[in-house]
């Protein structure tokens, strides 16, 4: 059996949505009321002279330690049902990742269909994405900050705004401009998505992007799911709360998707934020040294570890390193004689906060002393990792 992985090609478009349909049981006729995706966006696998597997590239980057990291992230991986279990789709993104480690990426984010192929592919746990619900009801009612609605003039001001409360957080994805149009305001099925943001001092502190779902059985009610609930001050979420609670009348719930631990319910005065749902995302090393370079790291730390990293499918992570931080920032360079050792996989869910050193050791999947254990647990303290964008 051969397999060739290249670009997909503008007229075997149709065929890479059929495959899709079949994966993922996504008509055609619905994945094209979607926004298309680029050509050059989209890689297939043509086994034995036929398009059998198929994936879509989405090049950004994640915030880190409060620095973007250049990442690629995977979706809609779909082969051919005849195809499958051939190591089609572990092929296809090896060799994508391959490519996209010489155009400078340093890390691969997706949301996995199913987790086993991705652990072969060298991808581990390393996020949370939250789905919460809360009573309309029970959201605070205090007189706050007026909340108006905005136009795409302002576009430029709320990507500021949702970059600085993005920065400080693990993982949310570093949008860029075409980012904006085709996923957050997208607008599909008639569906208006309504747009509302607060000003303090003439400046933009807090905005929400949301949709009125129909809830349960009422006749007539919803609820509020917000693609974007962003605020960077008290009186813009205070704001953007009392603001949602003023629907009560007609609507049921406020959704958001938010980290493990949503500061937004301090601010509730009951217990009334629950769970609606959950999904654990998937992050890969794809240059080891580039990641840990480009990622921010504690400002006071001056810290040094040296790792003995393994990486079967890629040859230049397969090494020992020196990963030093100092003054926010690390430097990562060659170390031949490291004593501690761990895999890729676990390193990626190290590298993410997700989980600790002490615990990597503690499933046998790291090897260190106390002090380096400490000395990377040091380095990537911050908050836990959450992805907030769907791809």
């Amino acid at each position: 059996m051969s397999i060739e992985i290249r670009a997909m090609l503008e007229d075997e478009r149709e065929r890479v949505l059929e495959l899709k349909e079949q994966a993922f049981n996504v008509s055609v006729a619905r994945q094209k009321k979607g926004n298309p995706f680029p050509a050059e966006n989209a890689r297939v696998a043509i086994v034995d002279g036929d398009v059998a597997g198929t994936l879509t590239i989405f090049r950004f980057g994640h915030f880190f330690g409060g620095r973007s990291v250049p990442s690629v992230g995977i979706g809609g991986v779909a082969v051919a049902a005849h195809a499958r279990g051939r190591r089609v789709a572990e092929t296809l993104m090896t060799e994508t990742l391959r490519e996209l480690r010489d155009q400078d990426f340093a890390i691969s984010m997706l949301y996995p269909a199913t987790v086993p192929l991705y652990r072969r592919c060298g991808y581990e746990f390393a996020a949370f994405r939250f789905h919460y619900r809360s009573p309309l009801e029970a959201l605070p009612r205090a007189d706050a900050t007026p909340v108006v609605e905005w136009e795409e003039s302002a576009l430029d001001e709320i990507a500021d705004c949702y970059r600085s409360f993005a920065s400080t957080m693990s993982g949310p994805v570093d949008r860029p401009d075409w980012f904006w149009p085709k996923r957050v305001l997208h607008v599909s099925d008639d569906q208006p998505v309504r747009r509302y943001c607060v000003r303090e001092s003439g400046r933009i502190t807090g905005y929400t992007v949301y949709t009125q779902e129909k809830a349960g059985d009422l006749p007539y009610g919803f609820n509020i799911d917000c693609r974007d609930l962003v605020w960077t001050t008290p009186a813009s979420a205070a704001a953007l709360l009392g603001f949602f609670g003023r629907h009560r009348s007609t609507g049921d719930q406020l959704m958001w998707a938010g980290p493990s631990n949503d500061t937004l319910a301090h601010l509730l005065p009951e217990q009334d934020v629950y769970y609606d749902s959950w999904f654990r995302q998937m992050l890969r090393l794809i240059d080891v040294p580039a990641a840990f370079e480009a990622r921010g790291y504690p400002t006071p730390l001056d810290a040094a570890v040296e790792l003995q990293v393994e990486d079967p499918a890629f040859g230049w992570n397969d090494a020992g390193w020196r990963i030093e931080t100092s003054g926010g920032t690390a430097k990562v360079s060659p170390a031949s004689s490291a004593e501690a050792r761990v895999d890729v996989r676990t390193l990626a869910s190290m590298f993410s906060g997700f989980l600790s050193a002490r615990d990597a050791r503690r499933l046998g999947r790291l090897v260190a002393t106390d002090d380096e254990i400490a000395s990377l647990d040091a380095m990537l303290a911050g908050p836990p990792p959450w992805i907030n964008d769907w791809f």
